[in-house]
């Protein structure tokens, strides 16, 4: 395997955080957008939630983050939100589904700062949600080896969690204001880091060089195919000895 495949190796670090995607709709127009456009949009939100990381975090009452977020619309024909958002959350409701995983439920607030694709100025907004989860702490080494030979070695600490959230936002810029309401899935994954090391095979130019000279060390010497015999070699015919016969004398 290790003259077929390559491998390096590359460190990760994943932070505590707090993902969601939602489906959209705003209650008025966005200042800027065209006249009947589409109020359609999708709320995408990734968050740092550093709490998370403590031992109890998965009852604990009080929650924050600080993170981004954007209002994605259906159509052109409407201006993109963003921005950054600071959040505080409070999740009083708390019960026990087993031993590892809780149920918890709460509402968070946040304090956005927003701008608009295409215009230079920025807004302000905030938003109140309503979240429910079912979260579990996983804390400790883990490791795992796949079959082309990678292998990822690292830690973690934290909690993990899936939740059903549903938001109302105003948004407010310079030329107007509007309000809009999310529903969508939110999850979180714990604080980890390690190292991942990776094997591949080798790229076709390098695998054929590779058989090419392989193939000229171990050729064998050119013979002659056994279909074309080489003839034999006429023998010379052995010399017959002659026999001397003496000269007999002439009479007189």
């Amino acid at each position: 395997m290790a003259l077929s495949l390559s491998s390096g190796c590359f460190p990760f670090i994943i932070p505590p955080a707090r993902v969601s995607v939602g489906a959209g709709v705003r209650l008025g127009e966005v200042p800027g957008s065209e006249p009947h456009a589409t109020r359609d949009f999708m709320a995408l939100r990734a968050g740092l939630h550093p709490l998370d990381v403590l031992d109890g975090s998965e009852t604990r009452m009080v929650d924050v983050a600080i993170g981004y977020q954007g209002e994605l619309p259906t159509a052109k024909s409407t201006p993109s939100v963003y921005g950054p958002y600071l959040e505080l959350g409070t999740y009083p409701e708390v019960a026990h589904v087993s031993t590892a995983v809780t149920l918890k439920a709460g509402l968070y607030g946040t304090v956005d700062l927003l701008y608009r694709s295409l215009y230079p100025d920025a807004g302000a907004g905030g938003t109140i949600g309503g979240l429910v989860e079912l979260t579990a702490r996983t804390d400790g080494v883990f490791s795992n080896e796949s079959r082309d030979g990678s292998v990822v070695y690292g830690s973690s600490a934290g909690r993990w969690a899936v939740g059903l959230f549903s938001s109302g936002s105003v948004r407010s810029f310079s030329d107007g204001a509007y309000r809009d309401f999310v529903i969508g899935l939110s999850a979180r994954v714990p604080f980890a880091a390690g190292v991942v090391c990776c094997a591949w095979p080798r790229s076709s130019s390098a695998k054929a060089a590779h058989d090419e000279d392989d193939g000229e060390r171990e050729a064998p010497p050119n013979r002659l195919s056994p279909a074309h015999p080489v003839p034999e070699q006429s023998r010379p015919e052995p010399a017959v000895p002659t026999k001397h016969v003496p000269a007999q004398p002439r009479p007189n």
